[in-house]
């Protein structure tokens, strides 16, 4: 057994990576056209370009209900997709190719348009989503089998709650709340070292220490609770999901541990002045 995604979150992963790369053709196919500069053409392509967002609003919602549905019935949807996709290439060819006398006058600009919504239209979106998931297997077995980290985990699985920005505002909350806890206690230590001439330098380490085990809990909890749905629960994936995200975390929390307790010691202190 190796670590793979499961087939909804594979489906869905493909499909954002069709879509990208269709508007980048739509892209093309819109450029040719304002090359032309000619409203015969600019209206065959408003209603070929109609035809493709109604098929692309499908496609989205067939995404975004991916984890909910039977993989079997998601390829059934792709199916229906593909169909409304090739059709409205196909219109727009016919359209095209009708009005040939008029448009020949473009030259070469009219090939190059008849070649993009040919070359567009013969694309198929089962063998692209096939050839993607295959792709990204690769990459997951590859870049998080032995040592995944959070941003690789980010990335790859297009995890966005293990973004670095949003794990810092995972931690904020987490300190913030904690420091609600112990800034009393903290408050007190300090006044009584104070007094006694003591320095208080130390201190913030020692009560960082007190949530520590606590921080590296709940980004563990992060991690596993934010892939969970996304991987295959074999052996390798129960070992990713108990193990290997633990040790990930561990690291992260090594590498900001300054950042954290000064931040740590920031929120104890604003408490106390609050």
């Amino acid at each position: 057994m190796v670590l793979k995604l499961k087939g909804q979150a594979s489906y869905s992963i493909a499909i954002r990576h069709f879509n990208h790369r269709l508007n980048s053709d739509l892209d093309n196919v819109d450029s040719e056209v304002k090359k032309m500069n000619s409203k015969l053409v600019g209206r065959m392509n408003d209603r070929f370009m109609a035809k493709m967002e109604s098929a692309m609003t499908n496609l989205n919602t067939l995404q975004a209900d991916c984890d909910e549905m039977e993989v079997l019935d998601i390829k059934s949807k792709i199916l229906e997709f593909e169909q409304e996709f090739r059709s409205a290439c196909i219109d727009f060819k016919r359209e095209i190719e009708e009005h040939q006398t008029t448009l020949k006058k473009f030259a070469h600009r009219y090939d190059n348009l008849r070649e993009v919504v040919v070359s567009l239209g013969a694309r198929s979106l089962t063998d692209f989503l096939r050839d993607s998931i295959n792709h990204k297997d690769e990459i997951v077995v590859r870049e998080l089998s032995e040592n995944p980290t959070f941003s690789k985990v980010a990335l790859i699985l297009r995890v966005h709650e293990m973004l670095a920005p949003n794990v810092k505002a995972h931690v904020e909350g987490f300190l913030a709340k904690q420091s609600s806890t112990y800034a009393e206690a903290y408050n007190e230590e300090a006044f009584s070292l104070l007094n006694d001439g003591e320095s208080t330098e130390k201190l913030g380490k020692k009560y960082y220490d007190k949530v520590d085990d606590m921080l590296r809990l709940s980004l563990f909890e992060l991690a596993r609770t934010s892939t969970q749905s996304l991987i295959e629960p074999n052996e390798d994936g129960k070992d990713f999901l108990n193990n290997k995200l633990e040790v990930a975390s561990n690291k992260y929390a090594d590498k900001h541990r300054d950042e954290y307790e000064q931040r740590y010691v920031e929120l104890l202190d604003e408490k106390i002045k609050g």
